[in-house]
């Protein structure tokens, strides 16, 4: 049966994959430092912090921070010591409300921006967004370095579908996606599937 290697799969790449690999010739930390650099060009420069969702998110974030100059803080006072989409959402969910208080902290009218490689069932950014407003008075956006996720993987790789409501967030905070072009700059088709993203 025809499969996806996780050195052809762009979700492995940008999230699994450790920083010693090599694909295509290539450090990993290429393709996560190019991926920075476009998302950082999304970002105008209104944002007084950007931070990220652990442990990922965080990565990027501090890689982002170099290519914009907003400033990076530390949003979680500790981090997930190993995530995995195979963890139960409730655990992860109760993780990061627990963990978010560095945020509370920061000024009210700090305008904050969260950074997370991809986003699966959604509820990770609904709930930090409702714990955050309801409960610290603090507004986040989101940007996530992938387009949205439409398919779920034939091959395993990525087993939930984005399901956002456009409308939940009642323009109060938005979420910025990486562009399908843009993300294939990173991960040409020719050498990576990213089905899950594009359909």
């Amino acid at each position: 049966m025809f499969n996806i290697s996780d050195e052809k799969c762009a979700f492995n790449v940008m999230y699994k994959l450790n920083d010693e690999a090599v694909i295509n010739g290539r450090g990993i930390l290429f393709y996560k430092r190019k991926l920075a650099k476009i998302a950082a060009e999304k970002i105008n420069s209104n944002y007084d912090f950007i931070s990220g969702i652990p442990n990922t998110g965080d990565f990027y974030a501090k890689l982002i921070k170099d290519f914009t100059k907003i400033p990076y803080a530390k949003t979680f006072r500790k981090t997930i010591s190993k995530r995995t989409l195979k963890e139960k959402v409730l655990e992860r969910v109760t993780f990061y409300r627990t963990n978010l208080e560095y945020v509370a902290t920061y000024p009210l009218e700090s305008k904050i921006l969260l950074i997370d490689e991809a986003v699966f069932t959604g509820v990770t950014v609904e709930s930090l967004y409702n714990f955050a407003l309801e409960k610290l008075n603090k507004n986040f956006d989101f940007l996530i370095l992938s387009p949205r996720v439409t398919l779920t993987c034939p091959w395993g790789h990525v087993n939930s579908v984005e399901r956002v409501d456009d409308n939940f967030y009642r323009k109060k905070s938005k979420i910025i996606h990486i562009k399908v072009e843009e993300f294939h700059e990173v991960f040409p088709p020719s050498n990576f599937c990213s089905l899950c993203f594009t359909g």
